[in-house]
């Protein structure tokens, strides 16, 4: 058998770093119930660094949800300009921030217990490596 060109080792690590990037991440679940052990705010900067790996899908999610929360209550308010309309607005879309990231803070350890990257970052990854081969090559 011919020995590869170093062009072809080189696409053969390429195509193993993009097979690695969306194998299923082992979950080590003895791991996963000690760091998790305790209370929900004990464990904040844990989940919070866990939520980090989800950056580009939680800025779709909030891009898509809060169009949506605009379009479905921000339009019919914009031209009532009353004080207590003004206020429950303010109150209705800092408690849905804060509940949009209590339930990312919760969803994302579970998610990485299967996977390395959130959905978006499958997507987004791939593209960005190409980019970089390309520049890096030229």
């Amino acid at each position: 058998a011919a020995n590869p060109t170093e062009d072809q080792q080189k696409s053969l690590l390429e195509w193993k770093q993009l097979g690695d990037m969306f194998e299923p991440k082992k979950a080590n679940v003895e791991k996963e119930v000690k760091t998790h052990r305790g209370g929900w705010l004990e464990n904040l900067p844990l989940r919070s660094g866990e939520a980090a790996m989800f950056e580009f899908t939680m800025f779709f999610q909030f891009l898509f949800l809060d169009v949506l929360a605009m379009l479905v209550m921000g339009m019919g308010l914009a031209f009532d300009a009353s004080r207590l309309t003004s206020i429950l607005c303010t109150l209705f879309f800092n408690g849905y921030v804060l509940g949009m990231w209590a339930i990312n803070l919760t969803i994302s350890p579970i998610w990485l217990c299967y996977f390395r990257f959130g959905p978006a970052e499958w997507a987004w990854q791939p593209l960005r490596r190409d980019a970089a081969i390309i520049e890096f090559s030229s």
